[in-house]
């Protein structure tokens, strides 16, 4: 009667994932324990029993730390495209900079007014992309500087484009950069009127001692049109 009863609860038993694959430095182990009652019991078929029991167990607890290892992979596969994209997004923003500092000369021929400017406010984002209907975003910007053309009035509120694939914008929603359009920034603005820009990616720039020399130094000698 003691070797069924004590049967039956082995068959049912659910063995933890410790049991199923124990640490090789424990002096007596679970496997062990459950082993030696069995053999007290005098059971040789309650052993065989037992030790089945806990192989199943071993091989469900290799099988789980697989799965465990694969997502694990995985999520390093994710991680490193991320990390890819992050590299790529980082060196088009760093090429599309290098790209304006070339283009200062054009810009600043270009412009009817180049003002430097803080950022105070900016209006709601519109939510789509400039195609057949202008998608434009107000900023409020305090006059800092004129460098080219003037300004009446010390504060100004500016209509800029929102154009898909330009540096001036973010895309979730369409709408202003807050890395160029937070509020406190100070920024150079190419002009076309003191309310619109001159429509082109580098129509703003973030001021530098550096960028307002040159432009200094290019608006006392314009470059003309060919």
């Amino acid at each position: 009667m003691r070797g069924g009863g004590v049967r039956a609860g082995v068959s049912e038993l659910v063995v933890p994932e410790s049991l199923g694959n124990p640490a090789p430095s424990a002096p007596r182990s679970c496997r062990h324990l459950v082993m030696e009652a069995c053999r007290s019991w005098h059971s040789p078929g309650l052993e065989a029993l037992a030790s089945q029991r806990l192989r199943n167990a071993g091989l469900q607890a290799r099988l789980r730390r697989r799965q465990l290892g694969h997502v694990s992979r995985g999520s390093a596969r994710v991680f490193r495209a991320a990390m890819v994209l992050a590299f790529l997004f980082a060196a088009a923003v760093a090429f599309a900079s290098d790209s304006c500092a070339k283009q200062v000369p054009y810009l600043v021929n270009r412009s009817l007014i180049i003002a430097a400017a803080k950022v105070v406010n900016v209006g709601r984002a519109p939510g789509f992309w400039s195609e057949v209907l202008p998608a434009l975003q107000s900023v409020r910007y305090d006059v800092l500087a004129t460098y080219k053309g003037k300004l009446a009035d010390k504060q100004i509120t500016v209509d800029h484009k929102v154009v898909s694939g330009s540096r001036l914008v973010e895309k979730h929603p369409p709408g202003l950069s807050k890395q160029y359009f937070a509020v406190g920034n100070e920024l150079i603005l190419f002009l076309q009127t003191p309310s619109q820009d001159i429509g082109d990616e580098c129509a703003v720039e973030h001021r530098s001692a550096a960028l307002e020399r040159q432009i200094q130094d290019l608006v006392r000698a314009p470059i003309k049109n060919p």
